[in-house]
């Protein structure tokens, strides 16, 4: 799981992520020269990715799962057991303020990047363990957006501090 402070306030929720769902179809990729469209969900162990937006780095591109409700921001990627190749998730905050992130829960290592209101990179943690919470990551620099990568993604395409993302 993916602790978040928002706001001063800390959030933390025990399990899986759950829907409800008994059946998951596998995600289909729609792509022209303009656009990508996502039209199914893609199943992983425990949770679900629901690709509802891309985002773009350079020449590439990620299916992204946006956590844009509280609820959403809490649980986060805690639970799965599978990062599909070319997707990311997208935290959305309402201001451009301090947002933490611990690994409460998790599975997986990744790559933390952390965007300001105009979408650049503030601050890029790289390869988080899951045994390293409860450390703290992020809280020290203000963003409006955090991007969650599969561990080695941001040094593979080359984000820096300064890179820019279009969505």
């Amino acid at each position: 799981m993916v602790f978040v402070l928002v706001g001063g306030v800390t959030f933390s929720i025990q399990g899986n992520i759950a829907d409800g769902k008994s059946e998951h179809k596998p995600k289909k990729v729609i792509e022209n020269t303009k656009q990508i469209q996502y039209k199914e969900k893609t199943a992983t162990d425990k949770g679900e990715w629901n690709t509802d937006s891309v985002i773009v780095f350079g020449k590439h591109r990620f299916a992204t799962e946006t956590a844009n409700t509280t609820k959403r921001k809490m649980l986060g990627l805690s639970g799965r057991k599978t990062f599909p190749k070319n997707h990311a998730m997208l935290f959305v905050f309402a201001d451009n303020t301090y947002n933490g992130f611990w690994m409460k829960d998790m599975h997986l290592s990744i790559d933390i990047v952390w965007l300001d209101e105009n979408k650049r990179v503030v601050h890029i943690e790289r390869e988080v363990e899951p045994n390293t919470f409860p450390k703290v990551f992020g809280d020290h620099k203000k963003s409006k957006y955090v991007l969650e990568f599969d561990s080695g993604t941001s040094e593979r395409i080359g984000i820096k501090t300064g890179s820019e993302f279009k969505f």
